[in-house]
């Protein structure tokens, strides 16, 4: 954030203050109705005012929108300084998507668009889902890559290490979470090995998710041997305004522009199935080879660039621009796998991937396989999904059995999944919990990536999926899905009954209304 937006920021809440305290002080010293009358009908006004705008907002949603409006009424006044402090968003958006798209120009020059240019003149359904990401972000479309699934979790630590110890020229590692462990002090080790031996290594994460779960002994060594740590909305003045309600939440290993290792897991020892607490944990990933990659590290250093405003010097993004120049570049894989990767951000007014999921559903003659942690569905995703099991659609959607770390989320769930389980939807609770994100279309597309299905990672959050149409990586896939589903229970309407009762209505009542944020 800029000082003009710090500054328009403090303005508005002293103002707010101000007013407040005028009202407050009438209400105290001066007894009388009219007085009282006025000091009522200024913070009214006030009230009003927002709500207004709110309604009027381009860049949120209308679930959004009425979650702030009940905020307003229920705590008047109080309401729109909590709005003024973190639902400001807006600003932020509007200005640095400019930025960004600048930002991205810079980079997409070093993507080859033969590939895409041949697949979106075929007039299709199935290239209609690939062009539409085309169009509106220049997602390039790539078919030389080769994908290898990491589905055992203890498969994941020697997948990362032998490919950063493959590293010659560059390491770009990005992540949501950070937790200490024997997954984060064993990569730290490897990364300032390649650091010393002239690697450019650059290590970005997001503060949030990562906040007191690790120790700063760890960033300081790697810092000292010569790592470049970039941080998302690190500590400082963004914990005081709208942007500290996004998450940057992908997660990508990328070694030279050749190989990434890329999906849903975090850096921590439940994500190798090691930590004590969290023991029945699955998880998906992937080994990337091909053009793909080049897309992968092209959203990297977008958000090294944009989002790490006081983490990362000046000086250090002009080099990694530079860099770009002379050692960008797709490198083809021998496979022919077609492949596109489309974001998602706050900085888009068009939300790609959601789009995508409908157009997917949508696209849907025979079959539609889900898997997700968070089911939280969006009104388009959720109606989109109600017709297709009007259009008799075999649908199956697994969901975990057990919560990670916060007992609401089965709950909520268990809300979603109630009324698609009503109309022959086939819903699954993993034997655990299921941290895998994917979706398996007629057999014909996969889409996985670092979202779920879910407000926030739809909305709010900086996400990534891969767009996949390969008959040998659905064949895998579907391996995978059966698997999922031999280690899951079908969810009855009898097992649903906990669903009608006052208590759990009363609770999910509450819930519904800050569900857009979660």
């Amino acid at each position: 954030m800029n000082k003009a937006k710090i500054f328009f920021c403090f303005v508005a809440v002293l103002f707010f203050l101000v007013l407040l305290s005028i009202a407050i002080i009438v209400l105290i010293y001066e007894h009388t109705i009219i007085t009282f009358g006025i000091a009522v009908s200024v913070l009214y006004v006030i009230n009003a005012c927002f709500g207004f705008y709110i309604l009027n907002s381009k860049y949120r949603q209308d679930s959004t929108k009425l979650c702030w409006l009940f905020i307003f009424i229920l705590i008047p006044f109080i309401g729109v300084l909590i709005f003024l402090i973190f639902g400001s968003n807006y600003i932020n958006i509007k200005e640095h998507r400019a930025d960004f798209e600048k930002s991205k120009a810079k980079f997409s020059n070093f993507e080859n668009l033969d590939f895409s240019n041949q697949l979106i003149s075929k007039d299709t359904a199935a290239t209609n889902i690939f062009k539409y990401s085309f169009v509106s972000q220049k997602a390039a479309i790539t078919n030389r890559n080769s994908t290898e699934i990491i589905e055992e979790n203890q498969d994941l630590y020697s997948t990362y290490m032998d490919a950063i110890r493959q590293a010659k020229h560059f390491i770009h590692f990005r992540t949501y979470i950070i937790r200490d462990g024997m997954f984060l002090f064993s990569l730290a080790s490897e990364l300032i090995k390649k650091a010393k031996e002239g690697v450019k290594v650059r290590f970005m994460y997001d503060w949030v998710g990562s906040y007191h779960n690790f120790s700063k002994k760890v960033l300081s060594e790697m810092k000292a041997a010569g790592v470049e740590i970039g941080i998302f909305n690190p500590k400082g003045i963004n914990m005081f305004k709208g942007s500290t309600n996004f998450r940057s939440h992908e997660k990508c290993l990328i070694i030279d522009n050749v190989l990434a290792v890329y999906g849903s897991s975090n850096i921590g020892d439940e994500y190798l199935g090691i930590s004590p607490d969290r023991n029945a944990w699955k998880d998906l990933n992937y080994i990337l080879k091909g053009e793909i990659v080049n897309s992968l590290n092209i959203t990297f250093c977008i958000g090294w660039m944009e989002l790490t405003d006081y983490s990362v010097p000046k000086q250090a993004k002009t080099e990694l621009e530079d860099y770009a120049l002379v050692s960008f570049k797709p490198h083809a894989a021998d496979g022919n796998e077609i492949m596109q990767l489309t974001t998602s951000s706050p900085n888009y007014s068009d939300q790609d991937i959601t789009r995508t999921l409908v157009s997917l559903i949508t696209y849907a003659t025979k079959s539609i396989k889900i898997v997700t942690p968070y089911l939280f569905l969006t009104p388009e995703l959720h109606n989109a999904l109600k017709i297709a099991i009007y259009r008799r659609i075999d649908i199956k959607i697994i969901v975990p059995g057990k919560n990670d770390s916060k007992d609401f989320i089965l709950a909520l769930n268990k809300n979603n999944y109630y009324q698609l389980q009503k109309e022959q939807c086939k819903v699954y609770t993993y034997n655990g919990f299921i941290h895998s994100k994917y979706v398996i279309v007629d057999d014909k597309f996969v889409y996985t990536g670092t979202n779920n299905l879910d407000f926030r990672s739809l909305w709010i959050n900086f996400e990534s999926c891969l767009l996949i149409e390969n008959e040998h990586v659905i064949n895998s896939m579907n391996k995978v899905f059966e698997n999922d589903l031999q280690n899951s229970t079908l969810v009855t309407q009898e097992s649903l009954n906990e669903v009608k009762k006052l208590k759990f209505r009363i609770s999910m009542w509450i819930l519904n209304v800050y569900k857009p944020l979660l």
